[in-house]
């Protein structure tokens, strides 16, 4: 188990995956790879949901 002070920096990680994926899924919408989209945004869900701020509370 990790402790707040451990959590926190994680969460920001995480959190900052996630965007980064959301900002290719955009790319790749523009270019008109809607099923790669799909996955990468489904991606950023899990890696926002599974971080350890989300499962704190969930």
């Amino acid at each position: 188990m990790i402790n707040d002070n451990s959590r926190n920096p994680l969460i920001v990680y995480r959190v900052e995956q996630a965007r980064e994926t959301v900002e290719l899924a955009k790319f790749l919408i523009e270019s008109d790879k809607l099923a790669v989209a799909v996955n990468r945004i489904y991606y950023g869900i899990i890696l926002c949901r599974n971080s350890p701020g989300c499962q704190k509370w969930f």
